[in-house]
């Protein structure tokens, strides 16, 4: 009689551990091409669907022509959250952890690290086609300084 018992109660905390455990699902808001352009200037992020425990995607930045800045970009399941990973020029990678998240609209990252620009990340969604990323630090003079983006939906397609 006691073994039933047991596996009952098994199967339930098993159950309720796993909905706890963070997904990369928890991020399919943002996968998609997001695209913002200004005053001769374009940015990019283009996000993979959500797979396994990452989610993985690039940035890119234009200005007059060429290429100013481009990123290899992941979010990553660590242990009870998330880590927004950024490896930006090919560099060696910048690990940011998740301090903020409201499920299916915005995210926020600080860098684990506590060194260079940014320090802090958020991503926040407007259904149904707006992303907006804030990069918030210090400059090298040490004074506050805040990028954002604010990115609509646009097509994956390849001209």
């Amino acid at each position: 009689m006691r073994i039933p018992v047991l596996i009952a109660a098994l199967a339930i905390s098993t159950n309720a551990f796993a909905a706890d455990t963070p997904r990369a699902t928890d991020f399919k808001w943002m996968s998609g091409c997001w695209g913002y352009e200004s005053g001769g200037s374009s940015y990019e992020e283009h996000w993979l669907a959500p797979s396994g425990n990452t989610i993985l995607g690039i940035a890119h930045r234009d200005a007059d022509g060429y290429t100013r800045d481009f990123d290899y970009l992941r979010i990553v399941t660590s242990g009870t959250g998330f880590d927004f990973v950024s490896q930006p020029k090919g560099d060696p990678e910048l690990r940011y952890g998740m301090t903020t998240q409201k499920k299916g609209s915005s995210v926020t990252f600080e860098s684990l690290s506590g060194l260079g620009f940014p320090t802090r990340i958020t991503y926040e969604y407007t259904a149904p086609d707006s992303l907006k990323v804030r990069f918030e630090g210090r400059s090298e003079a040490n004074q506050p300084m805040m990028n954002i983006f604010p990115m609509k939906r646009k097509s994956c397609s390849v001209n």
